[in-house]
């Protein structure tokens, strides 16, 4: 017994299989948006990773900028250097009459999906390092 039937184009098809035809383009049309949604999702953690690394570069510099000069214009034109941040702090530690440490904090604001309009993240770097003395 035959179990191959022709289909209307002369096609021998195996009982069964000419109704699945179609099945295929069907599946891929209900995954397809699930895994573009996976391809964005992991686009996005990776830029705000890359945001992050560069927000404590940038706290880094401005710290190493203020151990050697503790005005606060000049740690936030090293951190403007690195990157565009939101707000820098600085505070110096003052032990025996003299400053000793100083920290520069950096925030930044950084919106998810950007051309979405999505809400924002807070990303936040400090960095300590002890004032260079000059003499």
């Amino acid at each position: 017994m035959n179990r191959l039937r022709p289909d209307a184009l002369g096609r021998r098809h195996p009982r069964g299989a000419r109704g699945e035809c179609g099945q295929a383009t069907v599946e891929f049309a209900l995954v397809l948006p699930l895994v573009a949604l996976l391809i964005v999702g992991l686009v996005e953690v990776a830029r705000l990773g890359a945001l992050q690394v560069a927000t404590v570069d940038a706290a880094r510099a401005g710290a190493r900028a203020a151990a050697v000069d503790p005005r606060p214009a000049v740690a936030q034109q090293a951190v403007e250097g690195v990157t565009s941040a939101g707000s820098v702090k600085v505070t110096t530690e003052i032990q025996d009459g003299s400053p000793s440490l100083v920290t520069v904090r950096v925030t930044r604001s950084v919106s998810l999906l950007p051309g979405l309009g999505w809400s924002s993240v807070d990303l936040e770097a400090s960095s300590t390092m002890a004032v260079e003395s000059m003499g």
